[in-house]
């Protein structure tokens, strides 16, 4: 086709780039409203939004009913509830085939509070059968609905379930003091410590429902931390129940059954005892290469705390000085509350002083804030640490900070706890429970700091494995002393296989001396003490008994 043929063809017409016949221009609304409705997802959202708008105008001659008529039954609902009491201090067990819901129990459980005895729900009558304040069994005539009780019935591990007719029949005789009861046929015993027995056999126990479960755990510290807070506790006026590994005067032993809501128990991490415990809240002092005979490494160590931290159900406290202790709460998702001196913690101490020789106060801040002053009755600076865990746990039970104050001024320690058992020839003779070099350390150093004359060391190794483990960390420690006296290994658990002994630690020592047994440590710091010194017995294992020979209680 030539060129004159081209421009002879009206439909070819030439156009400029400027030509506005070229593109047909929107306005902007036009090209906003083009581009919505290319969009299906914003088209379908603008159908639901006009349905929306005209079913306000056309619903009421679709639905007959008015909105007070509507809404009636939600209504009614909620009357139901007001002024029901809230049941986090006791538990429902409903007898096998009985229908008897939540509403109902919290019906009982209100009529209680108000002293009655009987109650009506949806034109039923109930009848409360009151046997004491922590237990009491719902009527419905004369058939049982189930009862209401603050103890458990549990079951031993391996052991079959028990029906509801034997839990109650245990309860039922715990109530009123009886040692033995019958249920389906079968004869059960019950011991003072609520286990309960058929045919000399353990088939399970009885254990106590507690609304704040405080478990203390950590290598170290344990006994004094559990101690502060059970004292916190008590001179609030809580009845809180316990179990604690030393003597604390304040309640006469070693635990109490209190009748609050509380229970403050020492978590020992041996043979991972402590992954039978639900805490409502727990401390993690600190994690120390303690145990290594039976976790085998620190790393499985850290590992059972981990476990054991998984298992509380509301806050765990922390110790943000122990490097073993943060590994292990920051690699879980929970919430942590630390404590500590030289790290930001929320709860830290400041402005540290000794009051007397060995005793300390200092200032403790929550978030920077004052929250309390803070004066030890025992002495330490190790119990720091402890008495900013007994902070941590102020709030969350719902204490005050004065509490804390009183605390931690009227504890005045634990049994083989820096116990001052009395004199021998002016000296002054003590019985502490350490038996791992760090606590060695912790008690060594409160001794030196209390401005004796001369710190005596008196050390009854404790197991073969871990004295042979820790061989030149105990050495270290005990050179500390001005003398140290040792006395045979305790094997406990373990069999002597002549691969480590006393003498070998002692060569580690210099000036050290190796007696034969309890009798000869107490002959020999008869003999050797003298006013102005100090005798730091520590041992877990029956080093005390010495202690009494020393001070002539033995």
């Amino acid at each position: 086709m030539s060129e004159n043929t081209q421009n002879q063809n009206p439909k070819q017409e030439q156009y400029s780039l400027n030509d506005d016949r070229r593109v047909k221009v929107l306005s902007p609304g036009a090209l906003v409203a083009k581009r919505f409705f290319r969009n299906r997802l914003a088209v379908v959202g603008l159908s639901i939004l006009v349905a929306m708008f005209l079913f306000s105008f056309v619903g009421g001659l679709v639905s007959p009913y008015g909105q007070d008529e509507q809404f009636f039954t939600y209504t009614q609902m909620s009357k139901e509830f007001v002024g029901v009491t809230r049941n986090d201090t006791m538990r429902f067990v409903v007898a096998d085939g009985q229908n008897f819901g939540s509403i109902a129990q919290s019906k009982a459980l209100e009529a209680v509070k108000k002293g009655n005895t009987e109650f009506n729900y949806k034109d039923v009558d109930y009848t409360v059968d009151i046997q004491s304040d922590d237990f009491y069994v719902v009527y419905q005539g004369r058939d049982i609905m189930g009862y209401a009780s603050r103890d458990l019935v549990n079951e031993a591990d391996g052991a079959p379930k028990f029906s509801f007719d034997v839990k109650l029949a245990a309860l039922t005789a715990m109530t009123a003091g009886e040692k033995e009861f019958a249920a389906d046929g079968v004869d059960y015993t019950l011991d003072a410590d609520g286990n309960i027995l058929a045919g000399g056999e353990e088939l399970g126990y009885v254990s106590r429902l507690y609304k704040d479960s405080i478990c203390v755990s950590g290598t170290h510290g344990k006994t004094t931390t559990t101690s502060m807070i059970t004292t916190a506790l008590e001179l609030a006026g809580r009845d809180p129940s316990a179990v604690i590994g030393g003597k604390l005067p304040l309640i006469h032993g070693y635990g109490k059954a209190g009748k609050g809501d509380d229970i403050v128990i020492e978590a020992c991490e041996f043979s991972e005892t402590f992954l039978k415990l639900t805490p409502y809240l727990s401390v993690v002092l600190n994690i120390d290469n303690d145990h290594l005979d039976y976790y085998g490494s620190m790393g499985e160590l850290k590992f059972a705390f981990k476990r054991f931290a998984l298992m509380t159900q509301f806050m765990i406290f922390a110790n943000a000085d122990d490097k073993n202790t943060m590994d292990v709460v920051n690699s879980i998702d929970r919430p942590v509350l630390s404590f500590g001196i030289e790290e930001e913690a929320r709860f830290r101490a400041v402005n540290i002083g000794e009051y007397k020789p060995g005793f300390f106060e200092f200032d403790v801040l929550e978030l920077g804030e004052h929250f309390a002053h803070i004066k030890l009755g025992v002495p330490g600076y190790h119990n720091i640490y402890n008495a900013l865990a007994m902070c941590c746990c102020v709030r969350p039970l719902g204490l005050k900070p004065e509490d804390a104050v009183r605390a931690a001024e009227q504890f005045h320690g634990t049994g083989r706890r820096f116990e001052i058992k009395g004199e021998c020839n002016g000296a002054v003779i003590v019985d502490d429970y350490a038996h791992h070099p760090t606590e060695l350390a912790a008690t060594l150093a409160t001794a030196k700091e209390m401005g004796y004359e001369r710190v005596i060391a008196v050390h009854q190794p404790f197991t073969y494995s871990r004295t042979k483990a820790l061989m030149d960390d105990f050495a270290a420690v005990l050179r500390q002393a001005d003398q140290c006296v040792l006395l045979p290994i305790m094997g406990s658990r373990e069999v002597d296989d002549g691969s480590v002994k006393s003498e070998d630690l002692a060569a580690k020592i210099p000036g050290s001396i190796v007696v034969d047994g309890l009798e000869s440590a107490a002959n020999w710091v008869k003999q050797n003490a003298r006013e102005g010194d100090l005798v730091v017995c520590m041992s877990c294992g029956d080093l005390y008994k010495a202690c009494d020979m020393m001070v002539g209680k033995a």
